[in-house]
C-alpha cells in the first residue's frame, strides 16, 4: 500500500502553519489462520515500512524525487505493534473483530481507527443477492468504522468481464463519516465525562475503486483476490480544547485538522513478498 497524506496533521503540522506532506509505503502479508461459519481469521502483518516527509504534494501521478524525501525514523517493530492486525472477516466481507498488539485503537486525532487502513484490501460488504453491472447498494461498516446513523457507505458494481478463464470485477465505493465526539487530552474520542478535555467535529469522506479477480482454473488456489485499489480520503475537522494544552500553553484552543490523502493498494505475487 502506498499512501500520500497532505495537510495539517497532528502532531506533524501546527495549526495555522505550513501543511505537511507524508508518504507511507507498507507491505502487508495476509495469512489465513482458520475458516469457520463465523468467518475467516486472518493475520495482516507489516513486512516492511517506509515513511518519509516530502517537500510538496507529488500530485496524482505519485512520482517522487528520491532526493526530496526526508526519512521519518520510526522503528519497524513500533509500526508492527500498531498496525499488525488479526481480523475476523465474515463471508460477505464485513469485519467481525479487530485485534492488535496494543489495546488502544490508534486514531491520531482523526476520529476513526487507522488500524482499518490495512483492510482496504477488504473494503466492501457485499449484499446477499446476485449483482449486475451498475447495481448499487448501501452498507454500514468499512474503513471509517461503524457508528449507526453517522457513517454511510455505498457500493457499485461497475463492470464484470471474463477472459482466459479468469473473471474481473470492478467496484466503486463511497463513504461519509460525520464526526462529533468528546476527546481526551491526547485528542482521542472518549465517552468519559472525566477524561473529556474538548471536542472533535467535522467530516471524513472516502471515494475510490477496487478490482477483484478470480484466478484462471490452472492457478486456482483461492476463490478470488483483490488485485488493485485506489481511494481518495478527505478529512476536515475542528478540534476544540476546554483548557490550554499543558505541553504547548500558547497553542490556540480551536484548531483545524485538514487532510487530503490518496491510497493505492496492489496485490503482490508470492515471489514479491
Amino acid at each position: 500500500m502506498t499512501a500520500f497524506f497532505n495537510g495539517h496533521i497532528p502532531p506533524f503540522a501546527q495549526p495555522g502553519g505550513e501543511p505537511v506532506h507524508i508518504r507511507v509505503i507498507l507491505t502487508y502479508k495476509a495469512t489465513v489462520q482458520s475458516v469457520s461459519p463465523a468467518g475467516a481469521v486472518i493475520d495482516f502483518s507489516v513486512d516492511s515500512a517506509d515513511i518519509g516527509l516530502l517537500q510538496k504534494d507529488p500530485g496524482h501521478n505519485g512520482k517522487v524525487n528520491p532526493d526530496a524525501v526526508i526519512p521519518f525514523p520510526l522503528p519497524l517493530d513500533e509500526i508492527q505493534k500498531t498496525l499488525n492486525v488479526t481480523a475476523v472477516i465474515r463471508a460477505d466481507g464485513s469485519i467481525a473483530s479487530l485485534k492488535t498488539g496494543t489495546t488502544t485503537p490508534v486514531r491520531i486525532q482523526l476520529g476513526f481507527d487507522i488500524r482499518r487502513i490495512c483492510l482496504l484490501m477488504m473494503p466492501l460488504i457485499f449484499p446477499n443477492k446476485p449483482l449486475n453491472a451498475n447495481d448499487t447498494w448501501a452498507f454500514d461498516d468499512g474503513v471509517l468504522g461503524k457508528r449507526l446513523g453517522d457513517v454511510t457507505y455505498g457500493g457499485t458494481l461497475v463492470s464484470a468481464t471474463a477472459a482466459g478463464g479468469s473473471e474481473r470485477y470492478q467496484f466503486a465505493e463511497t463513504a461519509l463519516a460525520k464526526i462529533d465526539s468528546k476527546v481526551d487530552k491526547d485528542g482521542n474520542p472518549t465517552t468519559s465525562a472525566v477524561a473529556a478535555e474538548g471536542s472533535l467535529s467535522g467530516t471524513a469522506k472516502l471515494a475510490g475503486s477496487v478490482r477483484f479477480m478470480s484466478p484462471a482454473p490452472a492457478d486456482a488456489t483461492t476463490a478470488g483476490f483483490m488485485a488493485l485499489g485506489h481511494f481518495d480520503l478527505t478529512v476536515l475537522l475542528k478540534r476544540t480544547r476546554d483548557k490550554p494544552d499543558p505541553l504547548d500553553p500558547g497553542a490556540p484552543l480551536v484548531s483545524t485538522i485538514d487532510i487530503a490523502a490518496r491510497l493505492n493498494v496492489q496485490d503482490l505475487p508470492p515471489s514479491s513478498n
